[in-house]
């Protein structure tokens, strides 16, 4: 087993996902036991739950693989939630004229601790 400070993690770069929708699923797993999260974000049937899920499974498939932690005794320590790029778009509207908007990502990343889950 490696060293104590080196946490099981994962990260998602550019996500296609508003950072608002994607922090309002993230506050909804913080500090839980993994197999709860993973309970109540497939119960949620959004796109942003899907994305933390993927997430989720990855950095549990982490912990078990590269640092050889039991998956029960792992929590949610944290998830990190940034903006990331977005992309600018037109959208044609009439008398030939166009409205810029932008099509936002979000960089994510979720750290897992070791021991008894915080709630």
């Amino acid at each position: 087993m490696m060293s104590s400070k080196v946490m099981p993690r994962s990260k998602g770069l550019n996500l296609r996902c508003k950072p608002q929708m994607i922090n309002r699923a993230a506050h909804r797993v913080r500090g839980m036991a993994v197999s709860d999260a993973i309970l109540r974000l497939t119960s949620q049937n959004d796109k942003a739950s899907r994305l933390l899920l993927k997430l989720l499974n990855e950095a549990i498939a982490n912990a078990e693989h590269n640092l050889e932690l039991p998956s029960a005794s792992l929590f949610v320590s944290c998830i990190n939630v940034g903006k990331g790029v977005a992309m600018k778009r037109f959208r044609p509207v009439m008398r030939g004229m166009a409205h810029k908007y932008k099509k936002r990502t979000t960089n994510v990343e979720i750290i897992l601790g070791t021991g008894e889950a915080n709630g």
